[in-house]
């Protein structure tokens, strides 16, 4: 007995969602980084550009998975951790390029740091394989990135805090965005999240103007926010 081919089948998008356990995984090692304040100063522009990279795939593994599900509860839970997702990486865009000016280490000393710090995905096993692992840092892409960023005068941290901010806010009227036992705890946790995004408009409005910009302004405290910092209000 043969069954017809259904186009755009959810079992065609299995390998999606393997590899978005994969990038959840490498997503939360990261953050753990800041909840547990093991980053140095010239670490955190890594993290956060990192970080950036790793969601931009997530994401790319969800429009796919969302592209084939129906419009039910499923297809909601995930197009709200889109919105999220995107916030995400839309405040850790904004941290990458305010605190890339605050590395003081030649590119030698951050490389080694950089090998330390991410040792764990150049492990020797993975020369087993010859497909080339997915989500695994490029220090590289990093140092690219940061003449990029610092050479675009049109990018705007700030901008970055408020669009974060507007896919937060507008997630809480999502259809199916609380669903399940945890809509409570979700609520608060969106609430947190788009107050860290009304702290940081207070980012630079473009990268001209961070040349002047306190970047002393910013404090992490993991007791007070886990992830990012809390801007000091200035005397």
């Amino acid at each position: 007995m043969s069954f017809p081919a259904v186009r755009n089948d959810v079992v065609t998008r299995l390998r999606s969602v393997v590899l978005m356990r994969r990038l959840e995984t490498i997503s939360d090692i990261v953050l753990s980084g800041f909840q547990l304040s093991l980053y140095s100063v010239n670490e955190r522009p890594l993290a956060y550009w990192y970080l950036t990279r790793v969601l931009e795939q997530h994401l790319a593994c969800l429009d796919e998975i969302i592209e084939v599900l129906p419009n039910s509860m499923p297809r909601f839970e995930f197009q709200f951790r889109a919105r999220y997702l995107t916030a995400l990486q839309a405040l850790s865009l904004a941290l990458f390029a305010v605190t890339v000016k605050t590395m003081g280490s030649s590119w030698e000393r951050l490389r080694l740091n950089f090998l330390r710090r991410y040792k764990w995905a150049f492990v020797h096993e993975y020369e087993d394989f010859d497909v080339p692992p997915v989500g695994h840092p490029n220090f590289l892409a990093f140092t690219t990135s940061c003449s990029v960023i610092l050479q675009d005068k049109e990018f705007s941290p700030a901008e970055q805090a408020e669009l974060a901010e507007r896919l937060l806010t507008g997630s809480t009227t999502a259809p199916g965005r609380m669903a399940g036992p945890w809509t409570l705890d979700r609520m608060e946790f969106v609430s947190k999240m788009a107050e860290v995004c009304r702290d940081l408009r207070r980012l630079p409005k473009s990268m001209n103007g961070l040349q002047t910009w306190d970047v002393e302004q910013l404090v992490w405290d993991p007791d007070v926010r886990p992830w990012f910092p809390v801007m000091r209000n200035r005397s």
